[in-house]
């Protein structure tokens, strides 16, 4: 029933995190083009279609920890990056996009590798981690930070997306080390749990501004590409993750499957360039 649960709710995710990125790409569509410095977030405060992006965001959160709390990243990520698949599929409602060939075909090969990563689901409690490690996680943010501030004087147009995929799939990794007693006051205490939050809120600043420097298309494959492969590695090596009677073909191929067709299906869809939502 716990790997039913999280299954549930890792799907769940990849749902609100697909109305997200329609909401949050038409939000920031709205801003003046080019202004790209540290007063983005602010600008978008009265933004109701990001505001609602950001909502569908935090509750992908909060599935996204209670589904790691209960499964291997590598059965959780890949199913997180379907994401890709609601967002098409509404993209395709509301403009009248033709679903290609190909489209067609990166499904099929989307099917089939979560058909091979559910033989394989196995539950796994909370991984026993060193306090060193611990820490290494916990000041990753710092990372990304500086690398951001780099990366934003050069104006790099895809090493953001890779930055913004890289935070997001911190949340995953510092959700699956925490171990959560219950709601009360000592989790307030644990270095992991504001880790989440910085990872969440770098995330989210890095992958607005990679939404107005490039199209959406080609920014969520690659968020999507760092923030399922990035997780995956760590719980594997450091985090004890491991499928149901150690069958990695499987698993290594079910994973694959996904990304790959998740991967095609988003290059091959294009987001319209007026937004629905602009003034």
């Amino acid at each position: 029933m716990s790997a039913l649960l999280g299954l549930i709710a890792a799907f769940g995710c990849a749902i609100f995190n697909g109305i997200a990125v329609i909401l949050e790409k038409n939000g920031v569509d709205q801003l003046t083009p080019n202004k790209y410095d540290v007063n983005l977030l602010w600008q978008l405060k009265n933004n109701y279609p990001y505001i609602i992006g950001i909502i569908f965001d935090l509750a992908a959160w909060l599935l996204t920890i209670y589904a790691v709390h209960t499964l291997p990243l590598f059965i959780v990520q890949p199913i997180i990056a379907l994401s890709i698949i609601t967002t098409v599929g509404l993209e395709s409602l509301l403009y009248k996009r033709i679903i290609t060939p190909k489209m067609i075909m990166s499904f099929l090969l989307i099917v089939f590798g979560l058909i091979l990563l559910t033989t394989v689901a196995n539950t796994q409690g909370t991984p026993t981690i060193t306090n060193q490690l611990k820490w290494i996680v916990s000041l990753f943010p710092l990372v990304l930070i500086l690398s951001g501030i780099i990366l934003l004087k050069i104006k790099s147009k895809t090493a953001l997306a890779v930055l913004s995929g890289l935070s997001f799939g911190g949340v995953s990794i510092a959700g699956r080390a925490l171990e959560i007693h219950g709601l009360n006051i000592s989790l307030a205490l644990e270095p992991l749990f504001w880790a989440i939050v910085m990872y969440g809120l770098v995330g989210i600043y890095f992958f607005t501004i990679a939404l107005q420097r490039n199209i959406a298309s080609v920014v969520n494959a690659i968020m999507v590409g760092a923030e399922t492969i990035f997780p995956i590695i760590i719980g594997i090596l450091f985090l004890g993750d491991r499928p149901f009677n150690n069958n990695w073909f499987v698993a290594i191929a079910g994973a694959s499957l996904i990304i790959v067709g998740t991967i095609i299906m988003n290059l091959e869809f294009k987001f319209p360039l007026e937004s629905k939502f602009s003034k």
